[in-house]
């Protein structure tokens, strides 16, 4: 947009805000924003125009009465379930309108902007809430909106301020040699005239500027039938400047040709092996239209070829012999588009009568079943879930790809070593950038199933962490397990031989009417654990008699899950004493170190009796996750006699108590059961013998 456009555009937004803030001033809503147009830079007045229109879109949901205001202005929500990728109704568009009115704008235009808030809860749902959570304290910040999201909005929504001015952006004056952004809290990219080291924005990812549309071989046309999906209809390319990468937020697509939308169950895109970059399949529109709004980056410098295509209805008799078209009519992203639209692709001829390949789906033999397991973390290779596919009569098929859906609060990081496994072969999935969703392409033409046979498939993983979360591997719609047939080649979806005729999605593993089609098992991750032994950071050795501070002892503390603190832990130290008094020897100044050398414990003098000193430790030591040595210091006295020894000993299960989780607070029973010794020490006297030298003899 050329400079002068850009400043008449700023003007009539200016003037348009003028007039919706006095209207607002005058009912009380008190909002008030400071417009600059004179002296600004093109980048300053697009970012004051997308800041005044979500304003103005904020605000007229408020006066136009959209959700339910609360004495802050902020939309008010009433929350009864847990929210995340893939679920859907009212109270997924409340929370778009309340994120945008927020603050956390879940889009700038299209689907979840300011006034076109759905009620999908999508990729970019997801990454304003998480957003959300991190300005608000809210751990993990993972955009998973569960009852810790719930409290926390619960409590903002009564104390929200109203709307304060959003600043109009300056150059920062850096006098002091220093970037000033922390005390504006607004982001200056690329400042020229200052230098701050630890300013991260200025080591942002470099964003392309500019993508080019441009026309690429089209499919050739052929049958669109019954059941089949990902038939691709257009081909286009994508070219991302060289200066960066380019994010595209969206893509709209329009059914052309003579036809009707209801042949179409949904329109997804394709990436340029044929694999679905669309989460969910959209529906064409009153104006024959599909927002397709998963993200999706073009490296920088590169061309890359995609597909619009569209999955069909299982019985299209009513629509034989319709030739629709798929064109793709806009690119939704923040670079500068250059190329020609619309792009219009093939179009293929609707067919009721060609029989393709079929498969049944069924709960497979691995499956957990439905137990409701709790699983602690370090446990490896289990699996969450598992299908058998079994060919229809029409043709040999081969599975082609799975997609699991992970539906549960943990997070990517939780998980590790996660395979799919189809007919005895191991795959790596690859991992949505959420931690949602886990596709398996298969080798080669995929795995082959004949007519009649069946095969299995399922998903597995090491619990690496995240205690007091869930894991929960479902396949979220039939077409996220693609088939395709061997004779005709037609890729299509599954069904399943028993379905609940009503969904209602709690984990009670069955295939549903509904989303998700199977509905898994979910695991509970147990509470995170403690396990000592004894650690050779302090071997076996000397010690010299009357020393200070002298290391007696140390254990390896493995603590998986989460951090544990507790805040009493009694140890046995063990002596002999080659001394037939043995009173003279003293041990005293006992302290626990950690691995830096800091003092977590003590000092604390033992209760002796005979030659056992016992201690206990009564301070609150906090054991972060990951493999950490303690080591046990004293203080020895001079009463110690030659070859006197000293063994540190405890049992871990009963000796270290009131043990919680850092993150669920649960009671923890560290283990071993058995007792624990550190490697002996041993005393080493010094001594003095004095005898007559005979080297000089008797002489006067």
């Amino acid at each position: 947009m050329h400079t002068n456009k850009l400043i008449k555009v700023a003007k009539k937004a200016t003037s348009v805000f003028v007039s919706l803030t006095t209207a607002i001033w005058l009912s009380g809503f008190g909002v008030l924003m400071p417009i600059a147009t004179h002296g600004q830079s093109v980048a300053d007045l697009q970012a004051q125009i997308q800041s005044l229109l979500a304003l103005i879109s904020s605000l007229q949901a408020q006066v136009s009465g959209m959700g339910s205001p609360s004495s802050s202005g902020a939309t008010q929500c009433t929350f009864t379930k847990d929210l995340t990728m893939g679920s859907t109704g009212s109270d997924v568009m409340c929370l778009q309108k309340y994120l945008n009115s927020a603050g956390h704008m879940v889009a700038s235009s299209g689907a979840g902007s300011p006034g076109m808030e759905s009620e999908y809860f999508g990729s970019r749902s997801q990454a304003a809430v998480s957003k959300w959570q991190a300005a608000n304290g809210v751990s993990p910040a993972a955009g998973y909106f569960g009852s810790k999201s719930r409290a926390m909005y619960n409590s903002l929504i009564v104390m929200l301020p109203p709307p304060t001015p959003i600043p109009t952006p300056t150059k920062p004056q850096c006098s002091d040699g220093m970037d000033n952004d922390a005390d504006t809290k607004i982001d200056y990219p690329a400042d020229t005239d200052c230098t701050d080291a630890n300013d991260t924005t200025e080591a942002a990812v470099a964003v392309g500027t500019g993508v080019t549309i441009g026309t690429a071989s089209q499919p050739a046309a052929t049958l669109a039938v019954e059941n089949s999906i990902h038939l691709p209809f257009t081909a286009f390319t994508l070219t991302a400047s060289a200066d960066g990468d380019v994010l595209v937020d969206s893509l709209t697509v329009e059914r052309t040709g003579l036809a009707n939308d209801a042949a179409f169950s949904g329109v997804v895109l394709l990436d340029s092996d044929m694999i679905p970059i669309t989460a969910v399949a959209k529906t064409l529109n009153s104006t024959h239209q599909a927002v397709l709004s998963d993200d999706f980056t073009v490296p920088k410098g590169t061309t890359k070829t995609y597909y619009l295509a569209g999955n069909f209805i299982a019985d299209m008799a009513n629509y034989a012999g319709q030739v629709p078209s798929l064109s793709l009519v806009a690119v939704n992203t923040t670079a500068q588009v250059t190329g020609a639209l619309p792009i219009s692709g093939t179009g293929h001829t609707v067919n009721a009568s060609l029989s393709i390949g079929s498969a049944t789906l069924t709960r497979g033999v691995l499956d957990p079943g439905n137990v409701g397991p709790t699983k602690e973390v370090g446990t490896t290779g289990y699996i969450f879930s598992a299908l058998k596919a079994t060919a229809g009569s029409a043709e040999d098929v081969y599975l082609k790809s799975i997609r699991w859906n992970q539906s549960g609060s943990a997070a990517k990081a939780d998980l590790a070593k996660v395979i799919v496994n189809a007919d005895g072969i191991d795959y790596t999935p690859t991992v949505s950038d959420d931690g949602k969703y886990y596709k398996a392409v298969f080798a080669g033409n995929g795995v082959l199933i004949k007519k009649g046979e069946s095969k299995e498939v399922y998903i597995k993983a090491d619990i690496a962490s995240g205690s007091g979360r869930t894991i929960d591997f479902d396949l979220y719609r039939y077409d996220d397990m693609v088939f395709v047939g061997k004779t005709n080649g037609y890729k299509f979806k599954a069904s399943s031989a028993t379905t609940e005729t009503t969904a209602d999605n709690d984990d009670d593993v069955e295939f549903q009417d509904a989303d998700p089609r199977f509905d898994a098992d979910q695991v509970e991750i147990g509470s995170g654990s403690l396990r000592v032994e004894k650690s050779n950071k302090i071997n076996a050795t000397n010690i010299a008699n009357g020393e200070d501070n002298v290391a007696i002892g140390a254990f390896l503390f493995d603590v998986d899950g989460e951090g544990v603190t507790f805040n009493s832990w009694v140890m046995t130290l063990a002596t002999t004493d080659s001394d037939s008094g043995g009173g003279k020897a003293v041990l005293d100044n006992i302290t626990v170190y950690d691995e830096n050398g800091n003092a977590v414990g003590g000092p604390t003098d033992p209760t002796i009796a005979g030659t056992a000193h016992t201690v206990t430790i009564t301070d609150s030591i906090s054991v972060p996750v990951g493999e950490h040595v303690y080591t046990i210091r004293g203080n020895l006295d001079n009463g110690w006699a030659n070859n006197d020894t000293i063994k540190v000993s405890f049992q871990p299960s009963n000796k270290i108590t009131n043990a919680k989780g850092d993150t669920t607070g649960n009671t923890i029973t560290p283990t071993p059961a058995a007792v624990v010794t550190a490697n002996t020490q041993t005393i080493k006297a010094g001594t003095l013998t004095v005898s007559v030298d005979q080297s000089l003899g008797s002489q006067s």
